[in-house]
């Protein structure tokens, strides 16, 4: 939220200073191939299946957003009235930022399962693009209710299955809409593109269909069923469960749970298991609940989840937790550090740390005092397994030199090799005690992560730095 914010206020001092950067009619042309590039992205334009999960996506969203937002901007600050009337005009100006932010915060989890607002208003601002002061001809209407006649037609044949070609439709409309905005018709293009977004997201829909669409305060969770290929010509039926970008858990429904416990990243969680033998294990970051079936005789887990929807579904979507329960078992709803801290009475062997998010990191579970806190929550042999798959983050050197001023002795894992293809590559850290033989570990691959530098300043709580711990290969 950082960048957005930095980019939004960037573009009010840029619209209202005296010096202008960008002429106004630069902006108001490229404010319309922006709104269409979001809408491009948004209904997964062919090639561009994978960009909104990539850092360019990242990349162009934000620097359509910063376009529009100064193009509004630029709009806004050129109709400014009179001295006499700019309190009214700053107060209005401030709630309507105000109403913008709470209809993003509150009203839109209420009204949308997914993160649709975005493309939607950028289609939208096309009508507020002041570069077309005519009206539209009537040409052009002509070929704008003629497109939405062939998406009807289409949608038709679709549903009876008189021919498909979802690709070619959508490139086509993407086009028009394109050609359109570049020529400068915004209010039209708006429309189209607005119309494009709908029926992508109403396409997209149908080729994915979704056993559970939520989305609250913390984001979009889906739940769906793959079709997945083995071996061979063997396939299995596997439940998927993504929250944003990121894969939660996944199970194959065609087998117990007990045997698809090894699926998604979770695989290396069996080395400290069966190296240790721990009794109570504690999970921060509750998934699916697949660590729940690495259990045995008299093993219990205590397991922290700070969104109640994802406990709803992993209980209603996955069997882990019916089928691996133990009576001991408790899944306690709120935040893990929080909560753990409230928890005096409980000591865990193994403690595990997954409660990243779409590659957002919880910082304040990775600080020095939250791991002098989980060490007062461990048993005398007590370890800390710490899952740090990333896309943009590599969190190796900030943990290691936490560890190093808590005591910890550290092992590092990558595996981008696995058995299966339900299993994928991931990345884990463990912390012992000093006391704890790491043998164990180091012979099923572990090592001490590699340093070619030195070791980074600890987070802590009052500091963290984003900026260092970013990937090499983004640059």
């Amino acid at each position: 939220w950082v960048a957005p914010l930095g980019l939004y206020l960037l573009t009010h001092i840029m619209a209202f200073s005296r010096r202008k950067i960008i002429a106004s009619q630069t902006l108001f042309k490229a404010h319309a191939i922006c709104a269409c590039a979001i809408v491009l992205v948004a209904i997964k334009f062919p090639g561009l299946d994978s960009v909104t999960m990539a850092w360019s996506g990242a990349l162009v969203s934000l620097g359509t957003f910063f376009v529009i937002a100064l193009a509004l901007h630029t709009r806004l600050a050129e109709s400014r009235p009179h001295n006499r009337h700019l309190t009214q005009f700053y107060f209005f100006l401030a709630l309507g930022g105000a109403l913008g932010g709470s209809f993003n915060a509150f009203v839109a989890p209420l009204l949308f399962n997914s993160l649709i607002e975005f493309p939607i208003i950028a289609a939208l601002s096309c009508f507020l693009n002041p570069h077309i002061t005519r009206r539209i001809k009537s040409w052009e209407m002509l070929l704008f209710f003629n497109g939405i006649f062939v998406l009807i037609f289409y949608f038709y044949s679709l549903k009876n299955g008189i021919f498909s070609g979802v690709p070619y439709l959508q490139t086509s409309l993407a086009i028009t809409a394109f050609f359109m905005m570049v020529n400068f018709h915004p209010k039209l293009g708006g429309a189209v593109a607005l119309t494009v977004f709908l029926c992508g997201f109403y396409l997209d829909t149908l080729r994915t269909p979704h056993l559970h669409i939520e989305r609250n305060f913390f984001g979009v969770m889906r739940v769906h069923d793959s079709q997945i290929p083995l071996s061979g010509e063997e396939t299995a039926t596997v439940r998927f469960f993504r929250h944003g970008t990121t894969l939660h858990g996944m199970q194959n429904i065609d087998a117990d749970a007990f045997e698809s416990r090894g699926t998604s990243y979770y695989g290396p969680v069996s080395d400290p298991v069966e190296a240790y033998h721990p009794e109570h294990i504690g999970l921060i970051g509750l998934g699916a609940g697949t660590v729940r079936c690495y259990h045995a005789p008299g093993r219990y887990f205590t397991m922290y989840e700070i969104d109640p929807a994802v406990a709803r579904i992993a209980e209603e979507y996955f069997t882990y937790l019916e089928e691996c329960g133990n009576e001991k078992d408790t899944i306690v709803i709120g935040d893990g550090r929080l909560e753990l801290e409230k928890r005096i009475d409980d000591r865990y062997d193994l403690l595990i740390l997954d409660a990243f998010s779409s590659d957002s990191i919880p910082a304040h579970l990775l600080t020095r005092e939250a791991s002098e806190s989980y060490k007062t929550r461990l048993t005398e042999n007590g370890i800390i397994a710490v899952h740090i798959s990333n896309r943009y983050l590599d969190l190796r050197d900030v943990i290691t030199a936490t560890a190093a001023e808590t005591d910890f002795y550290i092992l590092h894992l990558h595996r981008t090799h696995t058995s299966t293809p339900l299993e994928f590559p991931s990345r884990w850290m463990i912390l012992l005690p000093e006391h704890v033989d790491p043998i164990p570990l180091i012979r099923k691959g572990w090592r001490e992560p590699a340093h070619d530098k030195p070791l980074p300043r600890p987070w802590t709580d009052g500091y963290s730095n984003m900026l260092s711990v970013l990937q090499k290969r983004l640059f």
